[in-house]
């Protein structure tokens, strides 16, 4: 039989301020989306409904996994510092496995709250990332994997504002 296994996708939209807020270290509280869709091999529930929930969003400083509330979740927001200088190849070369996984866990693919920043101040106004989890349950684990999107809020005033366009149409 295959495991059982959750897929939540969090869709989160913050104005330009929450965004520099989030990333100077202030915990923000919103408003999002959530999709959640159940599967096991080939058989998922979809179609799944979009949930409208309560999310508190922080920058801790460190790695917490997703922790689900009685009206929604809390996300503490990564931050992997981007590599920012080539390191030589003999110095790479004589790296051990165990150092150069240090290296990687250190210094990865750049995701923290600096991404929120909007492009002028040298971040994107937007954060997407994945988070893999287990819960033990009864005789087994559910896998459970967050897809967590976090854009600015023009993004969705641009979609609602063609969803207007098209019924006055």
């Amino acid at each position: 039989m295959s495991a059982l296994g959750l897929i939540i996708h969090h869709n989160i939209h913050l104005t330009s301020e929450q965004r520099r807020a989030l990333h100077s270290g202030q915990d923000i509280e919103t408003v999002g989306v959530s999709v959640a869709v159940w599967c096991r091999g080939k058989v998922t529930s979809e179609p799944a409904r979009e949930i409208f929930c309560r999310y508190r969003l922080r920058n801790i400083g460190r790695d917490r996994p997703v922790k689900m509330l009685k009206d929604g979740f809390e996300i503490c927001l990564p931050n992997k510092q981007p590599i920012t200088s080539k390191m030589p190849d003999e110095i790479w070369r004589s790296l051990t496995p165990a150092e150069a996984n240090e290296y990687y866990s250190i210094f990865q693919d750049g995701t923290s709250t600096l991404n929120l920043l909007d492009v002028k101040d040298g971040g994107s106004a937007c954060l997407m990332y994945r988070e893999h989890n287990k819960l033990r349950y009864e005789d087994g684990n559910i896998a459970i994997i967050h897809l967590i999107q976090i854009r600015d809020i023009g993004v969705l005033e641009e979609s609602c504002a063609c969803i207007q366009f098209a019924a006055k149409s």
